[in-house]
């Protein structure tokens, strides 16, 4: 048995990944070290107990060469006798379209196609060809970035149904075992070129910083070791803290946060947004949570980040993590709404409305929880009601002869400024208005006392029902 199959063979053993009986998707580029992942699993599956089957993803960005990968992996595949799952897309159309990073976008399509055959055919596993030169390389280019710690733990040996079984190896000792075999692979062109700053760093930096520090890939594993035990222990901490599901995101109580080290409430605000934030590129910079914490520990309320990751803002002794908003959320309402039984349509949801009794035991525990699901009790059965944008420098009569500036609830609340054109308002016909309302955030909805219910008496029901998320 080869050296690096020996290794392979204690590797899978030590992480019990993939278990005997189990069928494994390989992720196989045409590349050196995907195909003899490939080659590898094929010569001891029988061993493992396993069955394979092979992937390839044709990003088409790079005409026909891309196609001639295609054919190379399928031939590849036939020839061991392994099932073979193939798709093509156009990378650039996706790019013109939705922008971003070229890399990301291409590594999320790839990871899409990857999950979505698997699902359709029922394997188990999704084996990727990463090894320990993609972990050093991945860990340097994140530090560079400005990544947090538990971000410098790289690229888990295993998460969920991904395995990663080359991880002990080098590329050197993967490309040795091809030649070894008298077997070619594929190179692809664009990881040759320096416009990619992941290509400048292996091509260049590396090499470079290898001839002055020899131990410079070891030290980056370590590194990543350490931060992966670093970020374990983080999780446990923070499965102890009580975090709210909310319509738009999670919520955690103020106060638990400032009672927390502030390196447990940084470690829970990235691993938020990094799970409620499709692309890498959109999340924020290390400095935003070092600042977003010295807020916490002495801001009442307002907006603290409002940004392609989602929005961050404290309200009523909570703090509230929201998920990117739908571009719908930002349209501002441009027409008058009569306020009457039945349904309201909007660009961003549907407002029913309908009359209803009380519960007999409604207090006023009773309707705040109401608010914070979007629905609002109206005692008052004042005809003329309407619906319509807010107007600058309107106040809202929050109770009775008590007003406040609409600006001023919106600021304090922590509403972003695109959103904060959203705003509108529930308005009798003396044109006072008595509810204010913004679509992203219904939670922040408020009524005044005027306007409450009364237990066991008929009222208006006005309930807000956003699209599922």
């Amino acid at each position: 048995m080869d050296a690096i199959a020996a290794k392979l063979s204690e590797y899978l053993r030590e992480y019990g990944l993939p278990k005997s009986g189990e069928s494994v998707l390989v992720a196989c580029s045409g590349g050196a070290d995907s195909l003899a992942l490939l080659l590898l699993l094929h010569e001891q599956s029988a061993m493992l107990g396993i069955r394979l089957g092979c992937a390839h993803y044709d990003h088409g960005f790079r005409g026909a060469e891309s196609r001639e990968d295609l054919d190379f992996v399928h031939a590849r595949a036939a020839a061991l006798g392994i099932p073979f799952h193939a798709e093509s897309a156009d990378l650039s159309a996706v790019l013109a379209r939705e922008g971003g990073n070229a890399q990301d976008l291409a590594r999320r399509m790839r990871y899409t196609f990857l999950e979505r055959v698997r699902e359709r055919a029922g394997y188990d596993r999704i084996a990727l060809a990463h090894t320990a030169d993609d972990q050093a390389e991945t860990v340097l280019y994140k530090f560079l970035r400005g990544a947090s710690i538990s971000a410098l733990a790289g690229m888990p040996s295993h998460n969920g149904r991904v395995i990663r079984p080359l991880f002990f190896a080098q590329r050197s000792e993967v490309e040795a075992y091809l030649r070894a075999r008298n077997q070619s692979w594929r190179e692809d062109s664009s990881n040759k070129k320096l416009i990619y700053r992941r290509n400048l760093l292996r091509l260049q930096v590396m090499p470079e910083l290898e001839r002055h520090f020899p131990g410079l890939r070891r030290h980056l594993d370590e590194l990543a070791s350490e931060a992966a035990a670093w970020a374990r222990d983080m999780d446990s901490l923070a499965s102890r803290m009580e975090v709210r599901s909310e319509e738009d995101g999670v919520s955690w109580a103020l106060q638990d946060l400032r009672s927390a080290p502030p390196s447990l409430a940084r470690y829970i605000l990235a691993q938020q947004f990094a799970q409620q934030t499709p692309s890498v590129s959109d999340l924020p910079q290390r400095a935003a949570y070092h600042a977003w914490v010295k807020r916490i520990m002495d801001t009442r309320g307002g907006l603290l980040y409002h940004g392609r990751a989602g929005t961050l803002s404290i309200h009523r002794g909570r703090l509230y993590c929201a998920r990117p908003y739908a571009e719908s959320f930002y349209q501002t309402l441009q027409e008058t709404y009569p306020v009457r039984e039945g349904e309201i349509a909007f660009a961003w949801g549907t407002l029913r409305v309908a009359q209803a009794i009380v519960p007999e035991n409604a207090g006023k525990k009773f309707f705040q929880e109401q608010a914070l699901k979007g629905i609002f009790w109206l005692g008052k059965m004042a005809n003329g009601l309407v619906l319509r944008s807010a107007r600058s420098g309107e106040s809202i009569e929050l109770a009775r002869n008590v007003h406040t500036k609409a600006a001023d609830i919106l600021s304090a609340s922590g509403v972003p400024l695109p959103l904060r054109r959203t705003a509108f308002v529930l308005a009798f016909e003396n044109g006072s208005a008595a509810a204010l309302f913004v679509p992203a955030m219904l939670k922040l909805g408020r009524i005044g006392s005027v306007l409450h219910a009364e237990a066991g008496r008929p009222a208006l029901c006005l309930s807000f029902a956003l699209p599922e998320a």
